[in-house]
């Protein structure tokens, strides 16, 4: 299950002060007020991140979560301002989460149409600048815990 992955990542996480640095735990009530901006639940291991980190970023990759809840005019690395922006310039669908920007056209999203067994978003590929039925949205992780496991795992080596 991702939440013993993203248990696992943390954990790993922790033992590493250069190449990982994050921005500010958050509370629930912001966590509430994201979900409702973005009409989305967050799975149980995104939670855990936002509540844990905020945001983080591991070997320069920055990975989204909250920072405030000035929505509007938060600018990367907040994950509802990223999402809203994304969704008006690019019209991705409302069922995706981008939750990193490789800088090189794509990003990579919680893709809600596509849950696991436990039924949590798979970490999928998106290539905002093609239309939603040219892109095959290839699978990066079964679940975020997993995509953060990775991360976790390249520090260490």
């Amino acid at each position: 299950m991702s939440l013993q992955e993203y248990t696992s990542a943390k954990k790993k996480l922790d033992t590493h002060s250069e190449g990982f640095f994050t921005f500010i735990t958050q509370s629930e009530e912001l966590l509430r007020k994201a979900e409702k901006a973005l009409h989305l639940n967050f799975p149980p291991d995104y939670r855990q991140f936002t509540l844990d980190f905020g945001t983080a970023v591991i070997e320069g990759i920055e990975i989204y979560g909250l920072t405030t809840d000035n929505f509007i005019d938060a600018g990367v690395p907040n994950v509802v301002w990223f999402t809203l922006n994304e969704r008006l310039e690019s019209q991705i669908r409302g069922d995706l989460l981008p939750i990193h920007d490789t800088t090189m056209g794509e990003y990579y999203a919680l893709d809600f149409s596509k849950l696991n067994t436990f039924g949590e978003p798979k970490v999928v590929v998106c290539l905002p600048d093609l239309d939603d039925s040219e892109q095959s949205y290839p699978i990066v992780a079964e679940n975020f815990g997993a995509f953060l496991l990775d991360l976790a795992e390249d520090l260490e080596a």
